[in-house]
This record gives C-alpha cells, sequence and structure tokens, in this order.
C-alpha cells in the first residue's frame, strides 16, 4: 500500500486539485485501487470511513495510470492506494475474471463509509492475510495473490493567500517510509528537518495521515533552529484510520519560529509538509526515525548493508541530485536535522557542480534534534543555466581527553527558490525534495560489475510521470553517487499507459549530474505523456584490495508549466519530486548499453 497524505487541502480548507499517477515497478500485471477520506472526525466505531473507490485500468510492469483531478473527488482530504494482482483466478465467477476486477467490486459494496470493514480490509492487506468479504463473495487471499509494488506521485494546483495558483508534488509513502516500532520506547516516530511558524512571509503546514488500523494520538515536538533549549510540545487528540489531520505550526509556536519537529504516534503515519508563501508552495515529506534493533547495523554505515537497516532509512549520509545556483533567478538552501536525541552533530556539506567537482564546502554543529540551514554561497564565473549536487554527511568527533562519538544518523531537505526582484523580497517559484540516504541511493555491494545483485540493492529508480505536452515539460536531475573513480551506465526506459517506447542509455562519471530536458532531447514527441524506469545495467567503480564494486544513483523529477507574460508573479508553475527507489527487478527488456 503507498498513503498520500494530503490531496485536495491547503491548511484546513478544500483549495486544490490533486493529479494522481501510479506506476507499476513490479514484474506482473497489477490494478490500483485508490480510496479517499473526507475531513477527520471521531475515532471507531464512530468514524465515517473511506468515502470515495478509484479502480485503474490493467497496469503493465513500468507503466502509469494517471488519475485525473476530475476522477478525485472534490472534498478529498487523504488518501491510499492498494495494489490488487491483475490475473485471473478460477475462484471467481467462470475463471476469467481478474483477481483485481473482483476485489474493487467488493472494497466498492463493503467498505465505503463503514470504517470498521476498512480496519479489516487494512489488517487483512498489510498483514498479507485473508479477506473475507461475506455476503457469498469468495475470500480474497493477498499472500497467495499479491499486487505488485507500485510508485505513486501527487502533484496539486492550490490557489494560495496572495490570490494566485502554486503547484507542488510528492511521492507517495511506503511501507518502509511509515516507520518502524520502536522496541525500547515504544510507538513510530517521525523527523521534519524545516518548519516556518509564520516567519519571513512563510507558513508550515503538517498533515500528519494514519496509516494503521487502530486510531491514534500524535505528540508534536518542535525545536527552534540553532538552540538547543527545550522543545515545545503540541498534540493531536485522535486520529482515525486513513484519515489525516491538517496541523498549522503558527497556532502552537510563537511567530517568527524556524525549526524542525519530531513527531510521534503508536501507529504507522504518512506525513507531508506544506510550506506557504503568499504565492508559492513547496511539498516535503516526513523521514522515519531509525531504529536500532540486534540486526542492523551499529555505527557508521559502510560496508555491506543488511535488509533490515535498508528499510530503516537509516543513514549518516544524504544525496541531493539538484541544486540551482545563478539559474534564472534560482537560489539553494539546504536545512539539516540531527535526528540523535542526546549527541551533538558535526555535520559538513559538500556543493558539487555537474561534473561532480568540488565548488565549496561547509561544516557546522546541529544540537541533540536541531537543525541547521546551510546556503549555498555566492560563486562566480558559472554559466548562467548551472545546475549541481549536495552531499550532507554526519562526521565522527571528539574533544580532548574524551571518547570519540560516532557520527549521528541525519536527515535533509533542499529548498529551492526563485526569486524576481535582486532585494529576493518577491518568490515567484519555489521547489522542496527530502534528499535521498544513503540506503536508498549507495549500495556497497560485494563482487565484479554486472546484473543488479537483488533485492535490498539500490541501483533503479522509477518516474511515475514524464511528459512534454503544450503546457508542460519535464526535466530529470540523474546523478551517480558513488565518490569512488569510475563510471556507470544507465538506461532509461521510456514507457506510455499502455507499454514500452524507448531506451536511452547515460553513462555518468563518478558524482557526475546528467541534467535530462525533454525538450532538449528533442526525439521524445509533443504531446507524450508516461513514465520512466532508470536502472544502472554496468558499471566500473572497484575499491582496490577488498572486492569492493560500488554502485548508486539517485534522481529529482523538475516539472515545468508554460506561463503567458506577466504571469510569473501570479502562478508557481515549477514543481519537483524525488524519484522513487526501486528494490527488486522491474520486467522489462533488459538493455545493452555500448
Amino acid at each position: 500500500a503507498v498513503y498520500l497524505p494530503a490531496l485536495n487541502v491547503l491548511g484546513d480548507a478544500q483549495r486544490c486539485q490533486s493529479r494522481i499517477d501510479i506506476q507499476n515497478v513490479g514484474e506482473w500485471a497489477t490494478k490500483a485501487l485508490v480510496l479517499f477520506w473526507g475531513n477527520p472526525g471521531p475515532c471507531p466505531p464512530q468514524c465515517s470511513g473511506p468515502i470515495h473507490l478509484f479502480c485503474s485500468g490493467l497496469l503493465r510492469p513500468g507503466a502509469t495510470w494517471h488519475v485525473l483531478s476530475s476522477q478525485v473527488p472534490p472534498d478529498a482530504v487523504s488518501g491510499a492506494v492498494f495494489s490488487a494482482f491483475g490475473e485471473p483466478h478460477p475462484a471467481f465467477k467462470d475463471g476469467t475474471d481478474l483477481f483485481a476486477d473482483a476485489l474493487c467490486e467488493a472494497v466498492n459494496a463493503r467498505i465505503l463509509h463503514r470504517c470498521e470493514r476498512y480496519r479489516a480490509f487494512q489488517i487483512a492487506f498489510e498483514k498479507e492475510g485473508v479477506w473475507d468479504a461475506g455476503r457469498k463473495r469468495p475470500k480474497f487471499d493477498f499472500s497467495a495473490f499479491p499486487g505488485a509494488p507500485l510508485a505513486v506521485q501527487v502533484t496539486r494546483q492550490c490557489a494560495t493567500p496572495g490570490g494566485g495558483a502554486a503547484w507542488s508534488g510528492y511521492t507517495g509513502l511506503t511501507e518502509a517510509e511509515r516507520g518502524r516500532f520502536d522496541p525500547t520506547f515504544g510507538g513510530f516516530a517521525f523527523h521534519v528537518p524545516l518548519v516556518y511558524g509564520e516567519a519571513a512571509g512563510w507558513n508550515t503546514h503538517l498533515y500528519v495521515q494514519n496509516a494503521g488500523a487502530e486510531c491514534t494520538s500524535v505528540e508534536l515536538w518542535f525545536r527552534p533552529q540553532d538552540a538547543c533549549r527545550r522543545a515545545v510540545i503540541c498534540e493531536i487528540p485522535a486520529l482515525a484510520p486513513g484519515e489525516t489531520y491538517p496541523f498549522d505550526v503558527s497556532t502552537c509556536v510563537a511567530p517568527g519560529f524556524v525549526g524542525s519537529v519530531w513527531l510521534r504516534a503508536s501507529v504507522p503515519a504518512a506525513i507531508a509538509v506544506d510550506t506557504l508563501a503568499e504565492r508559492a508552495l513547496t511539498t516535503s515529506r516526513a523521514q522515519p526515525a531509525a531504529v536500532s534493533t540486534p540486526t542492523a547495523v551499529q555505527g557508521v554505515a559502510c560496508g555491506p548493508q543488511k535488509r533490515e537497516d535498508t528499510l530503516s532509512l537509516r543513514s549518516q549520509v544524504s544525496y541531493g541530485p539538484l541544486i540551482y545556483r545563478e539559474f534564472q533567478g534560482w537560489e539553494t538552501r539546504l536545512q539539516v536535522q540531527n535526528l540523535s536525541a542526546t549527541t551533538s552533530a558535526r555535520v559538513k556539506v559538500y556543493f558539487l557542480d555537474e561534473a561532480g567537482d568540488i565548488i565549496t564546502t561547509m561544516v557546522d554543529w546541529i544540537c541533540p534534534r536541531g537543525s541547521q540551514t546551510f546556503f549555498l554561497p555566492v560563486i562566480n564565473g558559472l554559466p548562467g543555466r548551472w545546475v549541481g549536487a549536495v552531499r550532507v554527511e554526519s562526521q565522527a568527533w571528539w574533544t580532548t581527553g574524551a571518547p570519540s562519538v560516532p557520527p549521528p544518523a541525519i536527515t535533509a531537505v533542499a529548498q529551492l527558490l526563485r526569486y524576481g526582484d535582486a532585494a529576493r523580497t518577491q518568490v515567484l517559484a519555489a521547489m522542496a525534495y527530502h534528499l535521498f540516504p544513503e540506503t536508498q541511493a549507495f549500495d556497497w555491494q560485494l563482487g565484479p560489475a554486472g546484473r543488479i545483485p537483488g533485492p535490498g540493492a539500490v541501483g533503479r529508480i522509477a518516474i511515475p510521470d514524464l511528459r512534454r505536452d503544450g503546457e508542460r515539460s519535464t526535466e530529470i536531475a540523474l546523478q551517480n553517487v558513488v565518490p569512488v573513480p569510475g563510471f556507470t551506465d544507465a538506461a532509461v526506459f521510456l514507457l506510455d499507459q499502455n507499454g514500452l517506447l524507448d531506451v536511452v542509455c547515460q553513462r555518468l562519471n563518478a558524482r557526475q549530474v546528467e541534467y535530462i530536458d525533454l525538450d532538449a532531447w528533442g526525439f521524445v514527441n509533443r504531446g507524450f505523456r508516461g513514465s520512466a524506469v532508470i536502472s544502472a545495467v554496468a558499471w566500473e567503480h572497484p575499491v582496490p584490495g577488498s572486492g569492493r564494486n560500488l554502485v548508486g544513483l539517485a534522481a529529482v523529477k523538475v516539472e515545468r508549466r508554460s506561463l503567458l507574460p506577466g504571469n510569473e508573479a501570479l502562478e508557481d508553475a515549477a514543481v519537483a519530486t524525488r524519484g522513487v527507489p526501486v528494490f527488486g527487478e522491474v520486467a522489462l527488456p533488459e538493455a545493452t548499453c555500448p
């Protein structure tokens, strides 16, 4: 299942239209069932349950189904996407009916507006059990007939307080991104590196969605930036399964607040973060807290990673494939949060150019569970269309007479802003995305170069929505994040809704960024609307004497809308969303790059 915490809501009002793009990133055909919820209400059994269901067409591996804004209910606050097995099963009717079609009919007839029945369905689906729909319907065995993995992107167009329109987007939250239970302290914890409370014209809204099967309360601990003093605590008293509570940060903290927040709940959660100015909007996501278990890798994240640690997203290094400097008026801010509750973090940030060369570095201290902003400084002599990347690392440190302190885990958000004046008072456009933790971008795998070694490996990225039409164009910043000299050959599979169209090979040197512009490529026809899968096919990044041959990719997609002259100040028309890491095979033809 993939959860969508923010749809047609901005703050506490219905001011948006949403488009949902659902991509099959598995090995067999599947269908997507999208359930929608309205405004939050009481806990079960009085909760209202899902208000609407949408069922997609059949999705072949790599293809995307586009749920248009007209197909999303106007009062939809949140949603969840469930993948259903897309092959026939003899238990249904005459043996030709699809498992997914029968499931869609049963969900539509039995679950809408019935939260207790949704709970039974959700538990069976998440636990890979059997759901009994009743009324002489067949039982649905989700273990024997699983749906394929999905990658989901949400794009929202919202009315801003200044009277214009703003676009933003985020990727849906999968199982690993909804948190893991902490056996020591209990509950699920999440971190948001950057929140504003009516500061410098910005304010933040948190959309906290209950992704579990029980009602929960949620604690929010706000800590100001550059300060190690006590946090301010607020609470969401009750949240029913599937529902989202929009939380306005300015109702909890004093005006002028800039800092971070960590949240705690008793169930898994999906959290989206809106940062809103008068005419600009960015959306990012919360990251689940790192959970130490007996099987997790302790200390510095180097060497082969175990599967449990990969799923926890625990990381001392983060990668941002896209930053702007002097790019048509854009600038970059990087917000880094220390995830440790007890230890200060010494963080080093590397700003890189397109070739992967270091332009400058910055080092600073961050309080326990605190945050810090790193600005890309003024760099002279760069061309006007300069783009690059950023690498953030938490470093070990010590003081005289004391033992060494291991590097704490970190998380980071990149905020890209475009100004309309030299004084930087008018924001014309804004984008934000969560940096890739090392466990989702970089693999310390063993053995020779060749195919991706299997589940848990890194080297495949899904782009659920890719388009080139009269109004919109897509750009992809694709980075080889490996710091060891060498190269990686990556294949870019281009697909429309019905199947594969073309394959393009890219060779990336260590730390290099390839900025792919579909308009510049030329061979992608106007009117194209589809998806992409990027896969490493061969790489040479050997570490002498160790047997390691490293691989790592990260990608961010940018969607721009064409505006009429004079409308730049009325509409924020840029959206940035992370590519979705794929852990496993995608049933696409094998690409052979020269």
